[in-house]
């Protein structure tokens, strides 16, 4: 059951990444064929072609991280943050396991691209980090990479990524 919920977050935000409209559609019950592997979707810079269920993600922002997490998977290296642990609070218990995650050298423009080279990935998450038009060849040569163009307003932060399905898990605000 897990291996299908997984693999169905996965479709549902990669296949969210060609796309920031909302869709109006609602989850259904026959998610299941989009939960299976190979899956393949166009994003904003490029096509990801995932293989098989990821399970070495790296997360360009801490946006990023939040969406693995939701995957299942604890990324292996991740962007630090500004809080004092390098996570943000509300994933510091997922966070500090035994492999807790690396943090990545340099941040969007300088985002060292050896380094992320150096985690093995099997899949790259980038929605928030600026100057990946520039990288994102060099990225998806590494691992399948599913990007957003930053910036966008962060109340839109989840809707590239499966709209329906995001408003199911947090609702927008009234602000939204």
């Amino acid at each position: 059951m897990r291996r299908l919920l997984v693999g169905l977050i996965v479709a549902v935000t990669l296949a969210g990444c060609s796309s920031n409209e909302p869709t109006g559609a609602s989850p259904t019950g026959t998610a299941g064929a989009a939960a299976s592997f190979p899956t393949t979707t166009d994003g904003a810079l490029g096509s990801a072609a995932v293989e098989s269920e990821p399970t070495r993600g790296v997360a360009l922002s801490w946006t990023d991280a939040d969406i693995l997490l939701a995957l299942g998977v604890t990324p292996v290296a991740t962007a630090r943050t500004t809080a004092e642990s390098g996570f943000q609070p509300w994933t510091e218990d997922a966070m500090a396991t035994k492999d807790a995650p690396a943090f990545l050298e340099g941040a969007n423009a300088d985002l060292s691209i050896e380094d992320v080279l150096s985690y093995e990935p099997d899949l790259i998450v980038g929605t928030k980090a600026f100057g990946l038009d520039t990288r994102y060849e060099q990225l998806s040569a590494i691992a399948p990479s599913c990007t957003t163009r930053a910036p966008h307003p962060p109340r839109h932060g989840s809707r590239p990524h499966g709209p329906s399905q995001a408003r199911s898990v947090a609702p927008p605000t009234a602000s939204a």
